[in-house]
């Protein structure tokens, strides 16, 4: 510009504009907009961080409530009961019993390709809400690796509600085996409470089998393929009313594998794990 017949050059901030005299020199729009704009940028970062931080926590603790859930569906599969059971349905009121295992091995002396039937037998205030009451295993034949044993290893699984303990759960065995006409004949019978604490547990069952009033009805029996048997082995086996007035002989030994799992037993006064 000039300034008294001289040229000289004016170095202004860019930022800045020249406003009046004296050389005065005030920020400019554009800069003033550039500052809003940062300004608004870093706040903008600020709420992103926020929500990403939220985010996050939200995230977090829908983790948490899931492994929350996770733990509360561990505690009813110990032992290695895997029943699934919804609290909120009402039919499910009541302490539970989750019972789990397998009828692994006998030893019977006189029989072999031996089948084992089982069948769960509760009081009139027990109900069943998951699991097979009754189950048949295949037929299975002794070995020398098993030192003459045989072995089903068949499973069973079944869960049981009710508010008493009266009539606590018992399974029955009914041991079969088939004749050179491939006629079924028992061989066996046998009968266990299920452990009344929860945890591990092996029985070893005692087997046993009727013996015929008489000679004649033996001789029949074995004409017709049918040795002496229960018409209800269930039902008398596990109520006990009429066993004195027959008489049995040994049957042999059964092994059987339980796992145990109890809920809301202590609602009831109950506490299964003191003696």
């Amino acid at each position: 510009m000039f300034a008294g017949g001289s040229l000289y050059a004016e170095q202004v901030d860019p930022g800045y504009e020249h406003v009046g005299a004296g050389n005065q020199f005030l920020p400019s729009k554009r800069t003033t907009s550039g500052f809003k704009g940062f300004e608004e940028g870093i706040n903008n970062m600020m709420d992103l961080d926020a929500n990403t931080q939220h985010e996050q926590m939200h995230f977090q603790q829908r983790v948490d409530d899931k492994e929350t859930e996770q733990d509360r569906l561990d505690k009813l599969r110990i032992a290695g009961n895997h029943l699934n059971f919804n609290e909120s349905d009402e039919k499910n009121s009541g302490f539970h019993v989750m019972v789990s295992g397998h009828i692994e091995s006998g030893q019977i002396n006189e029989y072999d390709g031996i089948c084992a039937k089982f069948d769960f037998i509760s009081g009139t205030e027990w109900s069943i809400i998951e699991g097979n009451r009754t189950g048949v295993s295949q037929h299975a034949y002794k070995s020398q690796q098993t030192n003459r044993r045989v072995v089903w290893n068949y499973p069973f699984e079944i869960a049981f509600k009710s508010m008493n303990v009266n009539g606590w759960p018992q399974i029955v065995l009914t041991l079969t085996n088939r004749d050179f006409l491939g006629r079924d004949q028992v061989c066996g019978y046998g009968t266990v409470h299920v452990p009344t604490q929860p945890g591990t547990h092996t029985r070893y069952i005692n087997l046993f089998k009727p013996i015929s009033s008489s000679l004649i009805s033996q001789v029949l029996g074995w004409f017709n393929g049918k040795n002496a048997e229960y018409v209800s082995p269930t039902e008398l086996l596990a109520r006990n009313e009429g066993r004195e007035i027959t008489r049995v002989q040994s049957g042999g030994v059964a092994k059987v594998q339980f796992h145990v799992t109890m809920k809301n037993m202590d609602q009831f006064g109950i506490f299964p794990f003191k003696a």
